[in-house]
């Protein structure tokens, strides 16, 4: 790993250090799985975590699979495997989300 490789490591660690360490871990682990796959595969492993993690928040399967698709869509992957491991920002991004679906 070359100089600017670490920073960019460093950088994405700084971004997301509401979760803990093992949490950072193992997401980096799954998304470098998912790195050769199409995309449409990437989405949907993202997607069946996440869908699971938004439904702990509260809502039901409808709404919660619309919200999943809506944020599968809008965000990076990498940066969303990351934030859903924030209850914070997960809740944020799903109020947003929410929103949007709702208004369809």
């Amino acid at each position: 790993m070359n100089d600017k490789e670490k920073f960019q490591q460093m950088v994405t660690a700084a971004k997301f250090a509401n979760t803990n360490y093992e949490q950072y871990k193992e997401t980096e682990e799954f998304m470098e799985t998912l790195k050769n796959k199409p995309f449409n595969e990437q989405q949907q492993k993202l997607g069946d975590r996440l869908f699971l993690k938004i439904k702990d928040l509260g809502l039901k399967s409808a709404v919660a699979s619309k919200v999943t698709i809506n944020l599968l869509d809008t965000n990076d992957l990498y940066k969303l495997a990351h934030y859903m491991n924030d209850k914070e920002t997960l809740q944020q991004m799903v109020t947003a989300a929410t929103k949007v679906v709702q208004s369809k």
